[in-house]
């Protein structure tokens, strides 16, 4: 329709039908906005932009049906698109390869083939969505909602409005640069709500319903992830699904989980006692697989085996006080702990005091120098009735003879 528009500052107010490119810019050609065109069945895409060229914005254009994507930016720099409108794209929405974009927002799209808003190659995008008065809206998408692949970046996705989607509404794979996704309202997914895969992202105050596997789904052990206050509601499968990675899941709402509500099968992850659940028809937490440490406001750091719990160290370095308790519930599990692990306080000078709740310690569950290295100003507490025998215990476990055992 239009190609190589150089020469002119915008362009604007076109109607465009058929064709192979509703609107194409090429080889370093620019403008300052490209506003109000409606593209109607073309060949390729609505809107290309390819090797090095230029535009302000992209803004306020209505594409239907274009057999491959609505919006294509290729090797190009754009500072916004926004306020578009794409139905029916044959591949995606917007598309994006090796693209540098300030902002993607209040986009409406609708029932492409393929992802509505998909990153590829090297593409950088500071926001998909800023806040909710600036969402985009993906609807019935035949693969994922919002997409990220392999070398790109989206350094916050917030506030989105995604439903339908044939895969996951929100799919991250393979991001080494961190991501932000906040906010987003999804629904109705057929497999996941949010779907990452070795990346390393922060999740939270998303919105989670009606989705068929997993609200949250987390794989490859180079992941690294936060989820942190999310709501997930009316899941089919788990809530909460973690294969791989390390993954901390702190103060997340989980309500009408038809199977666990959150299950680790296998990675390196915390797991606070913060976290809510309500009408979940399984455990509310299940291991079948990898380290599981349990996290309490004032406890010890401890590990999950199966049903019991043992301590492996102090919530940190720098704590200052320690519980030891004898049992912690997560939801409706309750685990007990049993052990005291080899070198858990091992050197933590800056412990002033240790509350020993559990009442069955002994020399086999005890480790090696578990106290070794303690200060000898440190006060432990223990059981009344335990005193003189935990004492004997906790020296021979390594802590200084000075150390005050009391009740």
């Amino acid at each position: 329709g239009i190609q190589n528009a150089s020469t002119v500052a915008s362009v604007c107010g076109n109607v465009l039908t058929g064709g192979q490119q509703g609107i194409y810019l090429e080889n370093g050609s620019g403008v300052t906005k490209i506003a109000g065109n409606q593209v109607n069945s073309v060949t390729s895409s609505g809107i290309y932009l390819s090797n090095k060229s230029t535009a302000n914005t992209i803004s306020n254009n209505e594409i239907s049906s274009p057999k491959e994507n609505g919006i294509y930016i290729k090797d190009s720099n754009v500072s916004t698109v926004s306020d578009n409108k794409i139905s029916a794209a044959g591949t995606r929405g917007i598309s994006l390869f090796d693209a540098v974009i300030k902002k993607v927002c209040s986009n409406t799209i609708t029932s492409p083939k393929q992802d509505g808003i998909y990153l590829s190659g090297k593409s950088k995008v500071t926001y998909i969505g800023e806040n909710a008065a600036t969402k985009n809206v993906v609807v019935n998408s035949g693969a994922n909602g919002i997409c990220l692949k392999k070398g790109s970046t989206a350094t916050n996705i917030i506030g989105n409005e995604v439903k339908n989607s044939a895969s996951a509404n929100i799919r991250v794979e393979e991001i080494k640069k961190s991501s932000n996704i906040v906010q987003n309202m999804l629904s109705g997914s057929k497999k996941q709500g949010i779907s990452i895969k070795d990346s390393q992202v922060t999740l939270s105050g998303n919105k989670i319903k009606d989705t068929k596997t997993y609200g949250i789904y987390v794989e490859g052990k180079n992941s690294v992830c936060k989820i942190n206050k999310n709501d997930v509601e009316k899941v089919n499968s788990e809530g909460i699904r973690i294969n791989q990675g390390t993954v901390t899941i702190i103060q997340n709402q989980l309500k009408n989980i038809k199977g666990y509500a959150i299950k680790i099968a296998g990675g390196k992850v915390t797991v606070k006692n913060d976290n809510k659940f309500s009408k979940c028809s399984k455990e509310n937490l299940k291991q079948a697989g990898g380290k599981i440490y349990i996290s309490t406001k004032d406890s010890a750091k401890l590990m999950l085996n199966k049903k019991n719990l043992a301590v492996v160290g102090a919530s940190s370095k720098s704590a200052k006080s320690v519980v030891v308790p004898a049992k912690v519930k997560v939801g409706n599990v309750s685990f007990k702990v049993n052990a005291i692990q080899k070198d858990a306080f091992k050197g933590n000078k800056k412990l002033k005091t240790i509350v020993i709740q559990m009442a069955n310690l002994k020399k086999n569950n005890l480790g090696t120098n578990a106290f070794k290295g303690i200060s000898s100003s440190c006060t432990i507490k223990v059981p009344k009735n335990k005193v003189k025998a935990y004492k004997k215990l906790i020296i021979n476990a390594g802590a200084p003879s000075k150390v005050k055992i009391m009740k």
